[in-house]
């Protein structure tokens, strides 16, 4: 996997601000409508989450926190490079037997130890060093005919793509540097391809300046 110390020394920097702001990440996110629409759209491709479900690039636990709102029967791996944002999920959602947090920078490994049902990927895929090598290991992690869930921004123009910042600017806007914003197209198009299917896709308004985009993308590993 092609990975260059410039990548490097910005991975450093994104873990030690991630570790930092992880105590009010959530805060964060409550207050700007992100998890509001987080909630929305996970509910709406609630049919497409498997028994096996990986959470990567899972933050604090969000993605199953409101999944577990309606669902109990899933068997759920947390991955996450910051341990101090999987303390803050591990600490909210608690030690249960169907429940694993990972600490794993996934932009150096070119395979998960397991296949799943599900891989989910909410608010991940504009801080990984190469994507197209992320998509790789998750469709080398992917159950036959599994699904690829990610749930990500979209700016909605091109000229603006500063979020709006809640009161925790200070870790924000240093964050903010260090984000490959690409677009939900361009993420589409790389999943279609590595020969992924798009099954369904849906959209939130966040603010005046963005919208949450969650797409299901159904694997083809015959």
């Amino acid at each position: 996997m092609l990975y260059s110390k410039s990548d490097d020394l910005n991975s450093n920097k994104k873990l030690k601000l991630f570790d930092r702001f992880s105590t009010i990440y959530d805060d964060h996110m409550d207050a700007t409508n992100h998890t509001n629409c987080q909630r929305i759209i996970l509910g709406k491709l609630k049919s497409f989450i498997g028994r096996d479900v990986c959470d990567f690039c899972s933050g604090t636990g969000r993605n199953v926190r409101i999944i577990k709102e309606f669902s109990k029967k899933h068997n759920f791996d947390l991955i996450d490079y910051s341990v101090g944002m999987l303390k803050v999920a591990e600490d909210s959602i608690g030690k249960k037997v169907n429940i694993s947090y990972l600490v794993k920078d996934l932009c150096k490994v070119d395979r998960l130890e397991k296949s799943y049902d599900t891989i989910l990927c909410s608010f991940g895929l504009y801080w990984v060093a190469d994507v197209r090598s992320v998509i790789n290991l998750l469709s080398l992690s992917i159950k036959k005919n599994g699904f690829v869930i990610i749930l990500e921004e979209n700016f909605f123009s091109v000229k603006n793509t500063k979020p709006l910042f809640a009161k925790y600017k200070g870790y924000l806007e240093r964050l903010a540097t260090l984000e490959s914003y690409i677009g939900t197209d361009k993420i589409e198009e790389l999943f279609l391809e590595r020969n992924f299917k798009l099954k369904t896709k849906h959209r939130e308004k966040i603010d005046s300046v963005h919208e949450l985009v969650g797409m299901v993308l159904e694997a083809n590993n015959d």
